[in-house]
């Protein structure tokens, strides 16, 4: 799953909390990243659920940032 963050200053923090919790991550630009959980899930709601509640949190934690699941497929498939 992609995720962007609002802000490229933001990116080291997010990547380093989401290593924290047990996330594979792969800077991919500026403001984005790869992101997998380990383990991985075999539902795929699952895995998106568990990363919203994570970027949500993320957020509550650093005032100002935002951090979205990029959907590159417009059907919503990734």
């Amino acid at each position: 799953m992609k995720v962007q963050v609002n802000d490229e200053q933001y990116l080291g923090d997010l990547i380093a909390f989401l290593e924290r919790a047990r996330y594979t991550v792969e800077r991919v630009g500026n403001r984005q990243v790869l992101v997998a959980p380990v383990p991985r899930s075999r539902r795929l709601d699952v895995m998106r659920l568990d990363l919203e509640l994570h970027l949500r949190a993320w957020e509550a934690a650093h005032p100002g940032a935002s951090a979205l699941r990029v959907i590159d497929d417009p059907l919503g498939r990734e």
